[in-house]
C-alpha cells in the first residue's frame, strides 16, 4: 500500500471515510514482493541470489519433518521415477540427476545439484524481478509434501491407520494440478492410492459397522403436526438414517409395516405425544 498516497485521500463529508475506489488504487506497491528474499538478497561470500534461494529450500526440506522421515526424504521418494531435471545453471542445457537427501551432486559445467532441484522452482527465479511467484510455489510444495509426509508416518502403525480413517485433511487450493506442483501430481496420486489400500482393512470394518446400521423403517424425530405429513416411513431399500429420520432396526417385515401404519395413525400420534421425552415448540421429539 502506498502510504504517501493514502494520506492524501479525500474523506467523504458525511462519514469521514475515504472513497473505497480511491483506497483500492493505493494497493499497487507490491510490498510483499519487495520484502521477500529474492534479487534483493545477497551473501557476503558472493553467492548469487538464485543459488542462495535454491540452498535455502533444500536446507529447509532436510530439516522439516512432521513424523518419521524428513520432507527431503519424502520428496526424494515421490520423485523416484522422475529424478532427472535441467541443470540449475541457466547457461547450461544439460540434464542432471537429482541427488539424494543430505548429498550434493554436480553437473559437468560445475553447478551444484541439490535434492530440491527436482521441483524446478529455480527455473521461475529471475534475478531481475520479484520472487513472489517462486515463494508461492514453495508454499504450495510444502503443503503437499507435508501432507504426504504425515500420511506416510501415520500409515506405518495400526493406530496411525485408524487415525487416518477418522481424520479429514483439508488443503487450501489445488493439490497438484498446475505449475511446479504438476511435477509431483502423478506421484502424489499414486502414493495416496497405496495408502488407501493399506488402510482398506480397517476401513472395511468401519464400513461394515455403518452398513449394519441401515434399515427400511424410519421415524421422524422432530414431528410437527402442522407441516409434516409422515411420522414414520418404510423404504424399499435399506438406507442410512440421520438427525431428522432415525433408523429403527427390525428384521420382521410385518412388524415394520404395522409399526409404520400405527405411528402414522391418530392413536399412534397421540401415544407418541404423551410419551415423547422432549417437546420443542409443540413438536414431540424422540430422544
Amino acid at each position: 500500500m502506498d502510504l504517501g498516497k493514502l494520506g492524501s485521500l479525500h474523506h467523504l463529508p458525511e462519514s469521514g471515510a475515504v472513497d473505497p475506489r480511491q483506497l483500492r488504487e493505493t494497493e499497487k506497491g507490491q510490498t510483499l514482493g519487495v520484502i521477500l528474499p529474492g534479487r534483493n538478497a545477497a551473501r557476503n561470500d558472493g553467492t548469487d541470489p538464485r543459488t542462495w534461494f535454491r540452498q535455502i529450500i533444500s536446507d529447509e526440506l532436510e530439516r522439516a519433518s512432521i513424523g518419521g522421515e524428513t520432507f527431503a526424504e519424502t520428496l526424494h521418494y515421490l520423485l523416484r521415477n522422475d529424478r532427472n531435471a535441467n541443470c540449475p545453471n541457466p547457461d547450461c542445457e544439460r540434464t542432471v540427476e537429482i541427488s539424494q537427501p543430505g548429498m550434493r551432486g554436480s553437473c559437468v559445467c560445475g553447478e551444484i545439484v541439490l535434492p530440491s532441484d527436482g521441483l524446478r522452482i529455480h527455473e521461475q527465479f529471475d534475478e531481475h524481478t520479484s520472487a513472489i511467484q517462486c515463494h508461492h510455489r514453495v508454499m504450495d510444495t510444502l503443503e503437499t509434501v507435508a501432507l504426504i509426509n504425515s500420511l506416510r508416518y501415520l500409515v506405518g502403525s495400526g493406530k496411525g491407520r485408524k487415525a487416518i480413517i477418522n481424520t479429514a485433511f483439508v488443503m487450501d487450493g489445488q493439490l497438484a494440478i498446475f505449475g511446479t506442483i504438476a511435477v509431483l501430481a502423478r506421484a502424489v496420486k499414486t502414493e495416496l492410492r497405496r495408502i488407501q489400500e493399506l488402510i482398506s482393512e480397517e476401513r472395511q470394518e468401519q464400513t461394515k459397522r455403518m452398513l449394519d446400521a441401515r434399515s427400511k423403517l424410519f421415524i421422524s424425530r422432530q414431528l410437527r403436526m402442522t407441516s409434516q405429513a409422515l411420522a414414520a416411513a418404510v423404504t424399499d431399500e435399506p438406507v442410512m438414517g440421520g438427525r431428522a429420520w432415525t433408523t429403527l432396526l427390525c428384521d420382521d417385515e410385518r412388524v415394520k409395516s404395522a409399526l409404520a401404519i400405527w405411528l402414522n395413525s391418530t392413536l399412534g400420534n397421540l401415544l407418541r405425544t404423551c410419551y415423547a421425552q422432549i417437546t420443542h415448540q409443540g413438536a414431540p421429539r424422540c430422544k
